[in-house]
């Protein structure tokens, strides 16, 4: 319609320039009205669809040049937030990397054998992939922590024993026959604090370490948690859940050697 050409162009463009601007697209006009035209595009302009695309096709060729600026723009400001993911990422990362952390990005495709591992995942909840590449990632990742240990032995069977490690992932289940998506950040850490020197004294990546470092996250995000409850599961063989309103805000400890056998780690 020429209504909706004027509208998204900004200004009336001559109904004879129109028609002119179609023919020489080889766009046939086969009907004319008082609002409209009849248009019969070619079957090789795949990419002209719908109405906008004409009207594209014509501004296009009449000249976003020849559209005359008004005296007045209107613009859409988007309301933003300090807590959207990538600015907690962006704070969340600077301050661990100025601690000596790595950041890491592991594939949300994992084996379902790591499943068997512990009793907190079920086969059925996994969400599997339709046509997997192979049986080693043919089922979306229930948690974090079985691809970060995988980055783990990696290294430290290339004789990089101390290793701090962060991951901004998600993990994905089936609950109740829908999909279930949740975001997650990992720290891992094994080895000690620093690599040995003449000149420092090094100490152990342990537990307390790694409680302090989560305090300090929670503070530069100004979180706050209301509770504290030892964890009791087949991963920790001694762990910590932070709560805030009875919800875990972290879930933290050192990971049982069965575990880690699995991954061919020897170390804490």
């Amino acid at each position: 319609t020429f209504d909706k050409i004027n509208k998204l162009v900004g200004e009336e463009i001559k109904r004879d320039t129109i028609k002119s601007i179609l023919a020489s697209l080889q766009i046939k006009v086969k009907s004319v009205t008082e609002s409209g035209l009849g248009l019969a595009i070619p079957s090789y302009r795949v990419d002209v669809k719908r109405e906008v695309d004409v009207i594209e096709e014509i501004l296009r060729v009449y000249g976003y040049d020849n559209v005359k600026s008004g005296q007045k723009l209107n613009a859409s400001i988007a309301a933003t937030s300090k807590f959207e993911d990538h600015k907690l990422e962006q704070r969340i990362g600077d301050q661990l990397d100025a601690q000596g952390f790595f950041e890491i990005m592991t594939n949300s495709l994992s084996s379902p054998e790591f499943l068997k591992l512990t009793d907190d995942f079920q086969e059925e909840s996994s969400v599997k992939m339709l046509n997997p590449l192979s049986g080693d990632l043919s089922v979306m990742r229930q948690s974090m922590l079985f691809t970060g240990l995988e980055a783990l032995s990696y290294n430290i069977n290339r004789k990089k024993q101390n290793l701090k490690f962060f991951e901004f992932g998600a993990t994905y289940s089936k609950e109740k026959g829908s999909q279930k998506e949740q975001k997650h950040l990992a720290l891992y850490l094994t080895g000690t604090r620093h690599e040995d020197s003449w000149s420092l004294s090094t100490k152990k990546n342990d537990f307390f370490f790694l409680k302090t470092i989560i305090n300090n996250i929670l503070d530069r995000l100004g979180v706050n948690s209301n509770g504290i409850e030892p964890v009791e599961d087949d991963i920790f063989s001694e762990g910590l859940a932070l709560k805030s309103k009875k919800k875990d805000l972290v879930r933290f400890g050192i990971v049982n050697t069965s575990i880690l056998k699995k991954f061919d780690i020897k170390q804490e």
